[in-house]
């Protein structure tokens, strides 16, 4: 565990998920390195995407030598629904949740290089668009950040 990259566990979970990417017919693995122009007609499906959310403080440790951080992250499976062409969507809604489990079973629990412990499963949301369904889930992992105040 390092404390040097507050964003080391995002490129863990994406080395997590690619292993799984022909398996769960997952087309790209999104995160905001690589998302650069792309808009949400232009991307990719299904696909998952990775992103940061926050750090909250879970306080200080060794007489305040080091900040405890808790931080969240959101693991969202997109997948564009046919309801933007015609009227009935639901092969996307059951491809999203089918993805959503997946994920939560290979995620939670497991605990990345750069986590102290293993990732814990927090939510899972769900948010529609015109022409896509994302359904997020969110996990919390946990940071040590050695303190410098002089």
């Amino acid at each position: 565990m390092s404390d040097e990259n507050l964003y080391a566990v995002r490129d863990e979970i994406v080395a997590r998920l690619d292993q799984f990417m022909d398996e769960w017919g997952v087309k790209k693995i999104y995160t905001p390195k690589n998302l650069g122009m792309t808009t949400e007609l232009s991307q990719t499906t299904p696909n998952i995407q990775v992103n940061f959310r926050r750090t909250k403080s879970a306080g200080v440790v060794s007489k305040g030598d080091a900040l405890k951080l808790k931080v969240v992250w959101e693991v969202t499976a997109c997948c564009k629904h046919a309801a933007s062409q015609v009227t009935d969507g639901s092969k996307a809604f059951d491809m999203a949740g089918d993805l959503t489990i997946k994920i939560i079973k290979k995620l939670s629990g497991w605990e990345p290089e750069s986590s102290a412990e293993p990732l814990i499963y927090m939510n899972t949301e769900e948010d529609i668009s015109k022409s896509c369904v994302y359904s997020t889930v969110v996990l919390e992992s946990e940071l040590f950040i050695q303190t410098e105040p002089d």
